[in-house]
């Protein structure tokens, strides 16, 4: 698992290095006004002028998120690939404790009459596999690199948290 999260972070961090970046985080296909990075860049420069950045429609983000992004600026790419790795960590462990569950059930039935597409299909390596394909994903390496995730890492954070919260313990 180290192995697999070592890569991802590797290739996200060496597309980030090169000028594919900057191409990317250009196509609307990507990034919208909304989640641009560009604007929440713009937000912070007006923020340290001590202009207010919210009087024009340049920025889209939540105070507290902005006040959060000026703190984590200077480490931007780093911080999201660490965001986008706990992303594909909480998809293995929501998928494993999902299964576990699963398997729980399906011991604990008082039924013995178990059809055949009642059966258990999800396999227990079924998680690692959900999280090689989100870290591999080439649209989950583009919003890391572009940064394209202001509004994109939020809904990534509260999907993943309410798909380990939604599950009994």
């Amino acid at each position: 698992m180290f192995l697999e999260l070592f890569a991802g972070a590797v290739l996200r961090l060496v597309i980030s290095s090169t000028s594919v970046k900057d191409w990317l985080s250009d196509r609307v296909e990507i990034s919208t006004p909304v989640t641009a990075w560009k604007r929440v860049e713009e937000g912070l420069s007006l923020k340290r002028l001590g202009l207010n950045p919210y009087s024009g429609d340049i920025v889209h983000e939540a105070p507290l998120l902005l006040q959060l992004y000026s703190v984590v600026h200077p480490y931007g790419d780093v911080f999201f690939i660490i965001i986008d790795l706990l992303t594909a960590c909480v998809i293995k462990h929501a998928i494993d404790k999902m299964h576990s569950q699963m398997v729980t059930e399906e011991q604990s039935s008082t039924t013995h009459e178990t059809f055949e597409h009642e059966k258990l299909t999800l396999q227990p390596a079924t998680g690692y596999y959900s999280m090689i394909v989100y870290l591999f994903n080439p649209y989950s390496i583009v919003l890391a690199v572009t940064k394209v995730s202001p509004c994109q890492m939020r809904r990534e954070c509260t999907c993943t948290h309410q798909l380990v919260g939604s599950s009994p313990s």
